[in-house]
């Protein structure tokens, strides 16, 4: 699995709480982040939707043109104040979304879950 957060305090506690069930990679950010998934596979990938550079929102619509079915595999985690029209991305895309500050054990629901038949 990817973890992209830019926050180091939560990307290093999260990859730790994480791979104690999953082999986890980081990336500190979506340039970072769309480098890995260019080189390797991931069977899911957690992102952080407010970050510099590239968005959440950025890294779906990037990882949706260059692998198709991979975006749908996204779950994004976000903290703070939400964009306005994050509800309507999140209806869009069929994603999950967890809210900071979040269980570990809501994460691996939400990843088990990617992994049982709809």
């Amino acid at each position: 699995m990817l973890l992209v957060d830019d926050d180091p305090f939560v990307r290093d506690t999260l990859a730790r709480l994480l791979a104690q069930h999953h082999d986890v990679t980081t990336a500190d950010g979506g340039e970072a982040a769309l480098a890995l998934v260019a080189a390797s596979r991931f069977d899911a990938i957690i992102c952080d939707m407010m970050m510099p550079t590239i968005s959440g929102r950025e890294v779906y619509y990037l990882i949706a043109a260059t692998q198709p079915g991979l975006e749908r595999r996204i779950i994004f985690i976000t903290g703070g104040t939400l964009a306005p029209d994050l509800p309507e991305f999140l209806a869009e895309t069929g994603n999950f979304c967890l809210m900071k500050p979040f269980e570990i054990e809501q994460v691996l629901a939400v990843v088990a879950s990617l992994a049982s038949p709809s």
